[in-house]
């Protein structure tokens, strides 16, 4: 007889371990299931949902931020503007208009490839090209990464 071993953690902190036969194993976890599922009304408690016109605005076909938040550093601004304006073109941004973006969005920046060098390092961000031709990505990494700041400003602006 073969033993399973299923060990499920949830972010809302609920965990499910169960040990046994593969039938056992099976109706643990949809009772476990359904029970968390019973208990949010069929919800998901953490809901969150990512709208690019809560967080920009459009000027002349380049996304910016819709105000300076005080709470995220210039690398995370950078960040969010790359996804916004990936999500648009899926091609990325370029350097320059990355720049522009930043400025216009009221941070102060460096040159783009020293502020994202981290970034980089870490495999948030991905380029394509050289000096002024260069384009930034963002990796699967870099949109969970967006996302936890798209996060961190809604709760700034609905507490």
């Amino acid at each position: 007889m073969d033993k399973f071993k299923l060990r499920i953690k949830l972010s809302s902190g609920a965990e499910f371990e169960a040990e046994g036969s593969l039938d056992f194993v099976s109706r643990q976890k949809a009772e476990f299931i359904s029970e968390i599922a019973n208990k949010s009304g069929g919800e998901p408690e953490n809901r969150f949902y990512l709208a690019w016109s809560d967080l920009t605005i459009d000027v002349s076909g380049l996304k910016i931020l819709k105000g300076k938040y005080p709470e995220i550093t210039t690398n995370e601004a950078a960040i969010l503007l790359i996804g916004a304006n990936q999500s648009n073109d899926k091609k990325g941004i370029s350097a320059i208009r990355l720049s522009r973006a930043l400025k216009s969005s009221g941070y102060k920046i460096i040159r783009i490839d020293r502020l994202l060098s981290n970034e980089i390092r870490n495999a948030d961000i991905v380029f394509s090209g050289t000096k002024r031709n260069r384009v930034y990505t963002l990796s699967p990494k870099g949109w969970e990464k967006t996302l936890l700041i798209a996060k961190k400003i809604n709760y700034i602006l609905n507490p």
